[in-house]
């Protein structure tokens, strides 16, 4: 699931760049008059639009489905993200409609409108990183997270031999290392004696 991550990282980054620049082309595009330029402009924007940004959007999405069902990740900070994620679409559908304004030569709006209308993915953009980092509500994801390791680990195979594992772990203790990641300390009883046991990681 990491190279799953990798590219859903770099093929976001890749969308984004073209909705970035695409706006900033509707800019100059409107300011232009001669016959040219025009024509160079469109030439541009079909380019981009969809040889760079539909492709990003659509593997980015892909992949992003990927990793929500392979993790199974819930709770408030996903929901929000994914309704920023639909926003984030409808954005790019419509800067594909202004894209087929342009390439009909039909000018609705004057380039102020388009630097204004540049910013936005930028707000998005921040939103997005802000709650995939920080994550509001972690709890779901610690729960989901200690399922996994339990169940997909050789520890689990090793102790679960008709009494379960439930039966044979003692306890679970979530650790916050220094990278942040979640590691997890299994102690198995192997005595009567209280306290002993042996530590796994």
């Amino acid at each position: 699931m990491l190279w799953v991550k990798a590219f859903h990282i770099v093929f976001m980054v890749t969308w984004f760049a073209g909705l970035f620049y695409l706006p900033r082309l509707f800019v100059y595009h409107a300011m232009t008059d001669d016959t040219a330029g025009n024509e160079r402009f469109k030439v541009m924007e079909r380019k981009l639009f969809y040889g760079i940004m539909t492709p990003g959007a659509v593997i980015t999405i892909v992949l992003g489905l990927w990793l929500w069902l392979g993790y199974g990740i819930g709770g408030t900070w996903m929901h929000l993200k994914l309704g920023l994620v639909i926003v984030l679409v409808v954005y790019h559908l419509y800067c594909g409609k202004l894209l087929l304004d342009f390439k009909r030569d039909r000018r609705r709006h004057r380039h102020v409108f388009y630097r204004w209308l540049n910013e936005f993915p930028v707000l998005l953009l921040i939103a997005i990183v802000v709650l995939v980092v920080v994550k509001p509500s972690l709890a779901h994801a610690q729960t989901t997270g200690a399922r996994i390791a339990l169940q997909g680990s050789p520890l689990a195979r090793q102790l679960d031999h008709g009494a379960g594992l439930a039966a044979r772990v003692d306890k679970v203790q979530l650790i916050r290392a220094p990278n942040r990641r979640i590691e997890f300390e299994v102690y198995v009883p192997v005595g009567r004696e209280q306290g002993q046991g042996n530590r796994i990681q």
